[in-house]
């Protein structure tokens, strides 16, 4: 996000304005960089072909980030397990085992859900911030 903010930053103070949409950005970026006759300098122009350069480095590592995650989503048994509840995908199945680590260090389902900030307290009695459906959470 920094990097588009950035690109559309620079670019409003030659401007031209683009949209906050991502692919906008990227449309812009390239008919920036194809036209020469347009009214931008060499130097704005070799600004934008760095950004336009480094957006594209980011958007390959990113799409290597999810690959791994994929992989580890698929090589892992608790991952698999938590694939199984509504709503929960990779990305999150696997950023919770990451930070549970150990899940034993939870004497049941109920302490995890407190972890997660799913219970509130009032009034002295907890109550599932889940009460619209019954909470599948995992059993320890």
């Amino acid at each position: 996000m920094r990097l588009v903010n950035q690109a559309r930053g620079l670019l409003s103070e030659h401007g031209i304005i683009i949209a906050r949409d991502i692919t906008q950005l990227r449309r812009g970026l390239a008919v920036i960089v194809g036209n020469d006759n347009d009214g931008i300098s060499d130097m704005v122009r070799a600004l934008v072909r760095e950004l336009q350069a480094e957006l594209v480095e980011l958007d390959r590592r990113i799409a290597t980030y999810h690959q791994r995650i994929r992989e580890i989503f698929r090589s892992n048994d608790q991952c698999q397990q938590l694939g199984k509840i509504e709503g929960i995908a990779p990305l999150t199945a696997t950023a919770l085992i990451a930070a549970v680590g150990d899940r034993t260090c939870f004497k049941n389902g109920r302490q995890f859900a407190a972890w997660l900030g799913l219970v509130s307290s009032t009034g002295g009695t907890d109550r599932c911030v889940w009460r619209t459906r019954e909470c599948a959470l995992p059993t320890f």
